[in-house]
């Protein structure tokens, strides 16, 4: 890729920028604007602090932690299409990944843009109630980023796999920088 599409707005670093942009400037999220399902496209990056950003290399460490994150969870099945979440108008949601479905209510508060799921007790299994996650929304996409803990902890439950090296591995990666959330980015179905 020459220079110039390296920085193009539909380039590498233009569209991590632009991703990265849209969880400070993302539309308004209410309850109606998520209602309905959402596919997964690609894993979502965002910083807690604009001082990472604008640090030299906040950007391109984005890029590198994006295409690792990508890497790993292909390796345990998260892959573009292979993930849904579906909210619902009565604070129902339900999370899709292979064979296995996870369901509960969530709950959404606008102004701090936090999504709340809540697992409920029927699934002792999953050891989290809830997990909160920052939710950004620009047109017909949506990133849902948490701290990697309990987002690693979701996955590994949710798709009941052996390979904890994989999700061992991404922890590590993600723990490496601080002040970085990951998630999700999705597109509506």
């Amino acid at each position: 890729m020459a220079r110039t599409e390296l920085f193009s707005p539909t380039g590498l670093l233009g569209n991590l920028a632009s991703s990265i942009l849209g969880s400070v400037l993302g539309t308004q999220v209410s309850e109606e604007s998520i209602v309905g399902t959402w596919t997964y496209a690609k894993p979502a990056v965002q910083f807690t602090s604009e001082d990472l950003l604008t640090k030299a290399g906040g950007v391109a460490a984005a890029s590198v932690v994006e295409g690792k994150l990508a890497e790993g969870l292909a390796k345990i099945g998260v892959k573009e299409g292979a993930m849904t979440y579906t909210f619902n108008e009565d604070k129902t949601f339900a999370i899709a990944i292979g064979k296995r479905t996870i369901k509960g209510t969530y709950e959404l508060n606008g102004e701090t843009k936090e999504v709340t799921l809540n697992f409920g007790s029927g699934l002792l299994d999953l050891k989290i109630a809830k997990l909160t996650m920052t939710l950004t929304k620009t047109g017909d996409n949506i990133d849902l980023v948490s701290n990697a803990d309990k987002l690693l902890k979701l996955i590994q439950t949710t798709i009941s796999t052996s390979k904890n090296s994989t999700l061992s591995t991404i922890g590590s990666l993600v723990a490496n920088y601080d002040g970085m959330m990951i998630g999700f980015s999705f597109t509506k179905k």
